[in-house]
């Protein structure tokens, strides 16, 4: 049996993607198994994503969302080293040889809850009036403009609120690219180009793409820098050697109705600088939490990723280089909508505590 048939048979055997049953995150933990665990080519583990999704998903994932996720599990670090499933099963490690130590192991990470729609909205009854979108844009610290009036301007003042001068952010109208658009505070926009022998053009920012439009949420040199891939050849301007600070970190979720996600978020004891809608079913929370490292980040991570997926938060939308929708551009005609600016939030202050009447 080749691996990839190895692979399809192993991923028809896990949970399926069910609506409002944790699907994003049965659908992710396939992409992470093709990818990690039988160290598949992007390509392949693609190919048999697809043919999982017709037998295990419901509703069906688009093309775009599969390949999202096939990315989203490239970016995410895994506990297991690569091809981990592809050890027959019984098969075992050669013993070592007498005097030699065990593979040192750092501490265990926290366990992930699964998302528990009873615990989110038990949770969620504490806030004892209805959190809107409309009540969230009214009570902004900064204000909002109306639906109407969001635009690609307010894509860019959005992004010189929440990053200081000289800082620059990477914009994104295909989630799969290197960058589409650069913006540096105090300077503008840039469109860069998909070599890196060609310079960036001055330029404004998309106000719409066909499946929306993106930003990494960490600040970036704006560089193509060499990945650490092993051969050194690889280059690329989005992963972790390219960011200039750990700021940020998202939440979001595809698996908690609106209502009940809003409920929760505005509960949380959590420094959110923003909150805008994906132009789908979900809205984003843009938490501060201003890491000195990359192993800060991952440890504010891990304490948040222990806690919130039981809320709905999706576990995998919190790595350091996690792409966001940029509120104010259009995902075909619906708008990724910001309705909430706090580019200061206080600290162990829930917005609940600011907008209760």
């Amino acid at each position: 049996m080749t691996t990839e048939n190895r692979a399809l048979a192993y991923v028809l055997t896990l949970p399926p993607s069910m609506a409002k049953q944790g699907g994003h995150n049965a659908a992710f933990r396939v992409a992470s198994c093709l990818l990690w665990g039988f160290d598949l080519s992007r390509e392949n583990a693609l190919a048999i994503m697809r043919e999982w999704n017709q037998q295990r998903a419901n509703p069906l994932w688009s093309e775009a969302e599969l390949s999202h996720k096939i990315d989203s599990a490239a970016a995410a670090p895994s506990k297991y080293a690569r091809g981990y499933l592809l050890r027959e099963k019984g098969e075992k490690t050669a013993p070592q040889s007498a005097g030699v130590a065990a593979l040192p192991t750092g501490p265990e990470r926290p366990r992930i809850p699964a998302y528990d729609p009873a615990k989110a909205e038990q949770f969620a009854a504490a806030c004892r009036f209805p959190i809107t979108l409309d009540l969230l844009a009214k009570r902004s610290p900064v204000a909002i403009p109306s639906p109407a009036d969001q635009n690609a301007t307010t894509s860019e003042a959005f992004l010189s609120a929440l990053y200081p001068e000289g800082e620059s952010v990477l914009v994104f109208t295909d989630f799969r690219s290197q960058g589409d658009f650069l913006w540096t505070v105090g300077k503008g926009g840039f469109r860069l180009a998909r070599q890196r022998q060609v310079a960036p053009v001055s330029s404004r920012l998309p106000g719409s793409g066909k499946e929306g439009v993106w930003f990494l949420i960490q600040p970036v040199t704006g560089e193509w820098t060499i990945q650490n891939t092993g051969d050194g050849t690889r280059y690329g301007r989005r992963h972790g050697a390219c960011v200039s600070s750990w700021r940020y970190l998202l939440l979001e979720s595809d698996d908690a109705p609106e209502a009940i996600w809003l409920r929760c978020l505005v509960q949380l004891p959590i420094r959110i600088s923003a909150m805008y809608t994906s132009g789908g079913r979900s809205v984003h929370a843009l938490v501060r939490v201003d890491a000195s490292s990359k192993a800060d980040y991952d440890a504010s991570r891990d304490v948040i990723r222990s806690v919130l997926p039981v809320m709905g938060a999706d576990p995998a939308a919190m790595t350091g280089v996690r792409l966001s929708r940029l509120p104010g551009c259009l995902r075909g005609d619906r708008l990724q909508r910001l309705v909430w600016l706090d580019p200061e939030p206080p600290a162990d202050l829930p917005i609940l505590d600011r907008i209760a009447p």
